[in-house]
């Protein structure tokens, strides 16, 4: 495990190794001043037992095939204290890991990307972990199992760490009221990730449920933005990669499509409710609500008329 910060400057100028130092020969008096001359590196000999000497490598050199990690959050794209797998490049923020870190860890750490689904190389300190401790048994008939708890983790943080998934990453701002207005159910990434707390009351309790709603997602994206606009092509695109994860992560698990009509199942839902029973003469839209307004305007006319006209003897006396 490493913490990485990013610095704004580096020292400069190389930094000086072994090959680059350059070391005097000093000659005898009345002869020419002495002259630099390289010294390579030198390499210790060790016998091998049988008077043949074996070469070690210097303990200077680096190490095969190291990895280098990021300098930015895989999933925010900034820089700040940043927490490096030991098994790949990507680097995160403890609040921006799927599940989000607690503290940094001690040893070795690899990301939920990386991490063994069957038997994880390191136990993560996050809510699911001291939740699960301290409330043993409380939903364990109503969430996820462990296996499958790190499998939707594991999908969500890819779909976080995709460079398509920038426009689904937090909910649309309510200042786009037309998108509201066409959208009725809203699904974006920080949602997901709030359900697959363990402590969320709406906390998934099988991988259909996140499947459903990663595949709403890319139909709420289909359905409002223009097919040739970039964020519909990213939603295309992300939903081909996020079927591929998919079939990775659960390869004899077939997950129905979500019908198109389930975006606004509310909706329908609430109109179903007003509909008139059978038979029951329900008033047209012009019966409701302009013919009222008629008989009112008829009503004030019939008053004028009868202030307008009324006869010289029934006027009241003063």
């Amino acid at each position: 495990m490493a913490i990485k910060v990013n610095q704004d400057s580096l020292p400069e100028g190389p930094i000086p190794t072994y090959e680059d130092r350059k070391f005097p020969i000093s000659r005898p008096a009345g002869q020419a001043p002495s002259a630099f001359v390289d010294i390579p590196p030198v390499d210790h000999k060790l016998s091998n037992g049988n008077g043949i000497p074996s070469m070690k490598k210097s303990l200077l050199a680096p190490e095969a095939n190291p990895i280098e990690n990021e300098d930015f959050c895989a999933v925010c794209l900034n820089g700040g204290e940043l927490l490096c797998c030991d098994h790949c490049p990507k680097v995160f923020h403890l609040s921006c890991h799927v599940p989000a870190l607690l503290s940094f860890p001690v040893g070795e750490w690899v990301c939920t990307l990386c991490r063994n689904l069957l038997k994880p190389e390191v136990e993560y300190d996050c809510e699911n972990t001291r939740y699960s401790r301290y409330n043993k048994g409380d939903r364990a008939l109503h969430g996820l199992d462990d296996l499958d708890q790190k499998k939707c983790e594991k999908l969500v943080l890819a779909l976080f760490c995709s460079s398509l998934s920038l426009p689904f990453h937090e909910p649309v701002s309510p200042l786009a009221r037309h998108y509201y207005q066409i959208i009725k159910r809203p699904m974006d990434l920080s949602i997901m990730r709030k359900k697959l707390q363990k402590k969320d009351k709406s906390h998934y309790s099988a991988p259909e449920e996140m499947v459903a709603d990663v595949r709403l997602m890319f139909w709420n994206c289909a359905k409002f933005n223009y097919p040739d606009s970039e964020v519909a092509e990213a939603g295309r695109c992300l939903e081909v990669f996020f079927e591929d994860k998919l079939k990775d992560i659960y390869p004899d698990k077939h997950f129905p499509l979500m019908q198109q009509e389930d975006s606004d199942s509310e909706e329908v839902e609430r109109e179903n409710s007003q509909m008139a029973p059978k038979g029951f003469p329900w008033p047209s839209y012009g019966q409701e609500c302009i013919q009222p307004k008629r008989r009112r305007r008829h009503a004030e006319s019939e008053k004028t008329k009868r202030t307008m006209f009324q006869p010289a003897n029934s006027l009241p006396h003063v």
